[in-house]
């Protein structure tokens, strides 16, 4: 995990991220996800309302949890060797998991979810408070056996696969949407696509970049809908549209 907290952004960078991910799921689904996508919206905890995004993709989801000028991110693939889970804990060390979570700053703890939620089901963990100068991802040591040792390793590489659209954020390669990376969202015979002007990356880009909406940007993503159907949302998540849209 130490690769991940060399590869995160900043605190201010990864709130952008955030907005602007969601924004594009809320111009393309009319309907919050179901088993897929992103939500960014208030949420409680043991401290008080703070900024959540949640991703859920099949057997993978994470949290990014801002509270105040900290915030913690944590997740889980049941497809990755190092995922703690009661039953499955049967990989190296069986202090790993405790001694990770030992670490997490109390300030940020409870922003982990209750007992009787799933709090054990781990694959990622990383944290950054207003005071660090980095991003942690808790210290233990590597199994003695090589085999496990390796495994270990190799799991890093799926928690980086996990927050992929954390760390670089590709409108080619948007992974919580399988839709939008092969192409079959953009083939949907259903839907009457119109000439914008902006291609359907371009599009992606400016919200990536949370430029102001305007009407061509939001038709691009969603012929079905116009820069006046998504007011409530640019609202909800206060997407900046502080400019006069064109």
């Amino acid at each position: 995990m130490n690769d991940i907290t060399k590869q995160m952004p900043n605190v201010p960078a990864l709130l952008d991220r955030c907005r602007g991910l969601a924004m594009i799921q809320r111009i393309i689904e009319t309907l919050e996800p179901g088993d897929w996508g992103y939500t960014f919206e208030r949420t409680e905890c043991a401290y008080g309302t703070d900024w959540t995004l949640h991703m859920e993709r099949q057997e993978q989801n994470f949290t990014v949890h801002f509270h105040g000028a900290d915030v913690l991110v944590y997740g889980w693939d049941t497809n990755d060797e190092f995922t703690f889970l009661d039953e499955l804990c049967d990989f190296g060390p069986p202090e790993v998991w405790p001694a990770i979570l030992s670490q997490i700053p109390a300030e940020l703890r409870a922003c982990l979810p209750a007992d009787d939620e799933d709090s054990t089901l781990l694959s990622v963990v990383t944290w950054r408070l207003a005071t660090d100068s980095r991003w942690h991802a808790g210290d233990f040591p590597l199994p003695l056996d090589e085999d496990k040792a390796e495994a270990l390793r190799n799991s890093w590489g799926w928690s980086a696969d996990l927050l992929v659209d954390l760390i670089h954020p590709s409108p080619s390669n948007l992974e919580w949407c399988g839709s939008l990376r092969d192409g079959t969202y953009r083939d949907d015979p259903e839907i009457e696509w119109g000439d914008t002007g902006i291609s359907f990356e371009g599009a992606l880009r400016h919200i990536l970049a949370l430029k102001p909406l305007t009407e061509e940007v939001v038709r691009t993503l969603n012929p079905s809908r116009g820069l006046v159907d998504v007011a409530d949302d640019i609202t909800a998540i206060e997407y900046p549209q502080d400019a006069p849209a064109g």
